[in-house]
């Protein structure tokens, strides 16, 4: 399970040539925060609440002190999902493997873990800003 990058490449593909590795931890930093901030807010990639926990489950959460006002998949017992996200090479954004198969099941619920057109546009501003930066040096 993994957001590639390729999409966003294909979209600037005259000027992905002068990507650098800063350049594309650029990349993968701001797309994990938008999925990461989006998701703690419980809206999914396209903006929509995600789906309610079940009965069942939300008594679980409240028992155990955990927030059940909205989804934000905070698992009981283990580092937050969203902070196990992580970048395999320049064009990928995938799940450390303890959390992927979590990670594959909600998001067959609740489709979190993906980039939507705005999120696109944040990556190439962030980068355009990295650009900037490097000529005022």
């Amino acid at each position: 399970m993994s957001i590639d990058f390729d999409e966003l490449y294909r979209a600037l593909d005259e000027t992905v040539s002068f990507f650098d590795r800063e350049e594309e931890k650029v990349v993968a930093q701001t797309l994990k925060t938008r999925i990461v901030n989006r998701t703690l807010n419980g809206s999914d990639v396209h903006g929509a609440a995600l789906l309610a926990y079940t009965p069942r489950y939300k008594l679980f959460r409240q028992r155990h002190g955990l927030q059940v006002s909205k989804v934000d998949l905070y698992a009981l017992g283990n580092p937050h999902l969203l902070n196990t996200i992580t970048q395999m090479d320049d064009h990928t954004l995938f799940f450390l493997p303890e959390s992927v198969e979590i990670a594959r099941g909600l998001q067959s619920k609740r489709e979190f873990f993906a980039a939507n057109e705005s999120d696109w546009q944040a990556v190439a501003d962030a980068v355009a800003i990295d650009w900037n930066k490097k000529e005022l040096v």
